[in-house]
């Protein structure tokens, strides 16, 4: 009887706990705003055709102190589908022009890159882009910060990748969380539409909290000191590691830079069900888990794709700039349509970038 009384209490005080968002923008950027605003006078500009395909390739050029001299994206995208296009990708530009394989000409206007055709059934659409690097360092996920000591430099590295995200205290069953990570692990690989669907698992809620989600970068390379032997870098921040790493490295020169930071797949940070069973606390490990998703699915675009259900993959790259000259500008594209129409829809890609998942119903 009191097992009995025990479970009818359990049901009665079990209630809907909502989990967070694998797909959500989590602010601040990336995805990079856009470099003008005005007022959205019409939605349906944006508009494409099937789920898009988003790669990009960041190259960073550092300053002798590691903060940003040069910011310069290359992002191609794959539309798979027969019809229209009409979209801007938000970015602090200072130029852009065509990449190699694209089959389309992007525009330049003050508030992004703009891109508006016709696709066959599959069409490439791919822009090399110089960023304005005050702006485009906020959203690096690494921080490189150099010092010299007398014979000897410190390169310090730093995951930047991190956000406070809001959730909701308590408790929920194990094997619930186990058969709703299974949804979402199948949804990761199969109807990404899932994903935009509000998460919920009955359980026992205990008012709101909070937490720090960090996104684990591998960072891997050379730092190479003037006239020494390259030393090796191999280390991974966050995800349960030292958010920062201090590499101490010979010689009163400037240390010649050269790595590169990957980020894991959204799929690879959801626990598996051994770890939900062993956890301390369930709960709180999907909503962290969630949360890093969500984080890892926007450096995965750090230039914004117009299909947030779409997939994306960026890299990054950091390198010693070259010593400081008049840097080549590069040529700004003909942006084909009209200022009018190509800021209206600057505004309404970047109002969806940066306000959440508005874009995901218009192919829902």
């Amino acid at each position: 009887m009191l097992a009995a009384a025990c479970l009818a209490s359990g049901a009665v005080a079990a209630a809907p706990i909502v989990l967070p968002s694998p797909i959500a923008l989590v602010q601040p950027p990336p995805p990079l705003a856009p470099g003008a605003v005005a007022p959205i006078e019409n939605e349906n500009e944006l508009r494409f055709p099937g789920r898009i395909g988003n790669t990009e390739r960041v190259v960073v050029g550092v300053r002798e102190d590691g903060s940003a001299e040069t910011v310069d994206v290359t992002q191609r995208l794959t539309l798979p589908k027969v019809g229209d296009y009409s979209f801007v990708i938000p970015a602090p530009l200072l130029s852009v022009v065509g990449a190699g394989g694209t089959q389309s000409e992007p525009g330049q206007r003050n508030a992004g890159i703009v891109w508006q055709g016709f696709s066959p059934g599959g069409r490439v659409l791919a822009a090399r882009a110089a960023l304005e690097p005050v702006a485009a360092q906020r959203g690096l996920p690494l921080g490189v910060k150099v010092e010299r000591h007398g014979d000897s430099n410190t390169v310090q590295l730093t995951d930047i990748a991190r956000r406070k995200v809001q959730v909701t205290q308590g408790s929920a069953p194990v094997g619930a969380l186990q058969r709703l990570v299974g949804e979402i692990d199948r949804a990761m690989r199969g109807d990404r539409l899932l994903l935009s669907r509000t998460l919920r698992v009955n359980g026992s809620p205990d008012g709101a909290g909070s937490v720090v989600a960090d996104l684990p970068l591998h960072v891997h390379g050379t730092v190479t000191p003037r006239g020494k032997v390259a030393t090796p870098v191999s280390v991974v921040l966050g995800g349960g590691q030292p958010l920062t790493r201090t590499l101490t490295v010979p010689g009163g020169g400037r240390p010649k830079i050269s790595l590169e930071v990957e980020t894991p797949a959204p799929r690879e940070l959801l626990p598996s069900a051994a770890e939900l069973a062993a956890a301390k606390d369930p709960l709180r490990l999907t909503e962290l888990a969630l949360a890093r998703i969500a984080l890892a699915n926007q450096y995965a675009q750090y230039l914004a794709s117009p299909d947030q259900l779409g997939t994306s993959r960026t890299s990054y790259a950091y390198r010693s700039a070259a010593p400081r000259q008049e840097r080549p500008r590069l040529q700004p594209a003909e942006g084909g349509e009209s200022d009018t129409v190509a800021i209206v829809l600057a505004v309404v890609l970047g109002a969806a970038a940066l306000g959440g998942l508005a874009v995901l119903w218009a192919h829902s």
